[in-house]
């Protein structure tokens, strides 16, 4: 068919029938705003060759069902200025065509059921991508899933007012910058499938405003490839009660900055970001003060030994299982989150290859319960100065390990460990303080075990304190310092 236009309201509905080569063509329909129904199948094919609009009255709608070929840049609008208009395709319209395609639907539902892609790319994707248009969106599939892309370009899937963005497919392969935006709050980005795959090739990728939800077991990973894009999150992730899901998110040598929460209302069970890459990240919480971030004895692995920095800026890292941080050689985790907690059920908390700066100005907190759980830190312990950033560790029955040198260049503020519970061992194989300076490592409280603590190691030839400094440990030979060892404090 041609064009197709209208005097009044008029539904169009074209129908290849079943037989034959059942295929519709059809060029620009409702260029006149007169058309308030438009329904097309065909069975082995439908081709736009143009634009879709429909008039302004309610419940105006667009269906197409068939294998859709897009034959030029399209864009389907039923928003007119009174009324939206729904957009379906459905499970049988594939889009394919190296081709643009835009939606705008206004309060209309958007749902695209079948794959986006999934033979030849798209070159542009925006669906509902101008704030206002409140309409619910929901995408089944981008992409064939090997994974090729099923737009090579630009994607921009809803605004700051779309009530509901669900994605309900496995897979979501785009090459090109892609955003992914809701309404803030509500878990109004919901992803549902099992095992889904959200990528990028090296290119940003955003998740804008709403908080995400994942619903069905098994692991969701978001990826923006081995190179340079950049990932953003800017709500909470949170799981389902009663469903085993995974996030696993890797950047490449992009940065990953995640500014909602992960678990604070309902746990994962395993967290996995950047485990095996060297992008930047930015980590706002796990869990919350009520809730584990992880469950199961789910772990949170956060990192890797060429990650070039990673931030810690909230105030709650809670899992049912062992934490694990890691950067590359260097002060390169900073912990900036005022009063930043980090708990676990009796399971390791490890800060692993980089030194660790206490930047909040505050206390950090580190709690593994009464158990077994160890806590660990690979290399130094440095603060911003101030003399106001205070360490405090409880780790039941588990080994506190320091390997390197705390305050050396930077002082704490204070230093408790196992100060009033636990009986797990103290371990310093370096100094406290400086030499050089000289400085004290701790201007402030220092209180080092209690009356049932097992052992403390002193295995370093200064522990230089500025403040009242307590060292305590269970009766007997339980003080053991393996070096020539200064211990003193100022004043």
């Amino acid at each position: 068919a041609g064009a197709i236009t209208g005097s009044s309201a008029e539904a169009v509905t074209l129908n290849s029938g079943t037989t034959g080569g059942a295929t519709v063509a059809v060029g620009t329909i409702g260029a006149s705003n007169q058309i308030h129904t438009v329904n097309i199948t065909g069975t082995d094919g439908v081709t736009l060759n143009g634009d879709i609009t429909t008039d302004n009255t309610a419940s105006a709608s667009v269906d197409i069902a068939g294998p859709v070929t897009l034959g030029a840049d399209i864009t389907i609008d039923t928003d007119a200025t009174d009324h939206g208009g729904s957009i379906t395709f459905a499970s049988t319209a594939t889009i394919n065509g190296g081709q643009s395609l835009t939606m705008i639907s206004g309060a209309g539902d958007i749902a695209l059921q079948g794959v986006i892609g999934n033979s030849t790319a798209l070159t542009g994707l925006s669906v509902n991508a101008t704030n206002g248009d409140d309409g619910d969106i929901e995408i089944t599939d981008i992409g064939d899933g090997d994974p090729a892309a099923g737009v090579a370009g630009t994607v921009a899937i809803g605004n700051a007012n779309t009530a509901s963005l669900t994605l309900d497919g496995t897979r979501y392969n785009t090459n090109g910058t892609t955003t992914y935006e809701a309404v803030a709050g509500s878990g109004s980005i919901k992803i549902t499938g099992d095992n889904v795959s959200i990528t990028t090739a090296d290119d940003d990728l955003t998740f804008d405003a709403g908080n995400i939800v994942l619903s069905t077991a098994g692991t969701t990973t978001i990826s923006t490839g081995t190179g340079a894009g950049n990932l953003q999150i800017d709500g909470t992730i949170d799981g389902t009660n009663n469903q085993a899901e995974n996030l696993t998110i890797t950047t490449g040598s992009g940065s990953a900055t995640l500014d909602g929460t992960i678990g604070g209302t309902t746990p994962l069970t395993t967290i996995s970001i950047n485990a095996a890459q060297a992008g930047a990240i930015n980590l706002v919480g796990i869990g919350d003060t009520d809730t584990v971030g992880t469950t199961g004895g789910g772990t949170a692995t956060v990192g890797h030994t060429t990650t070039t920095t990673l931030t810690l800026d909230g105030s709650f890292y809670s899992t049912d299982g062992l934490q694990l941080y890691t950067a590359k050689a260097g002060q390169n985790i900073d912990i900036t989150g005022t009063s930043a907690a980090f708990t676990t059920t009796n399971d390791n908390v490890t800060f692993a290859t980089a030194g660790v700066d206490l930047n909040n100005n505050g206390t950090t907190t580190i709690n593994t319960g009464t158990g077994t759980g160890a806590v660990s830190f690979a290399a130094a312990i440095e603060t911003n100065g101030g003399n106001d950033d205070i360490l405090t560790i409880t780790s039941g029955t588990g080994t506190v390990t320091f390997t390197g040198a705390i305050g050396a260049t930077q002082e704490l503020g204070g230093l408790n460990v196992n100060a009033s519970s636990g009986n797990g061992e103290i371990v310093f194989t370096s100094t406290i303080g400086d030499t050089n300076a000289p400085q004290s490592g701790v201007i402030g409280t220092t209180n080092i075990g209690n009356t049932s603590t097992t052992k403390v190691n002193l295995d370093a030839a200064l522990y230089s304190f500025d403040g009242t400094t307590t060292f305590e440990a269970t009766s007997g030979e339980t003080f053991e310092i393996s070096a020539a060892t200064t211990i003193e404090t100022a004043g």
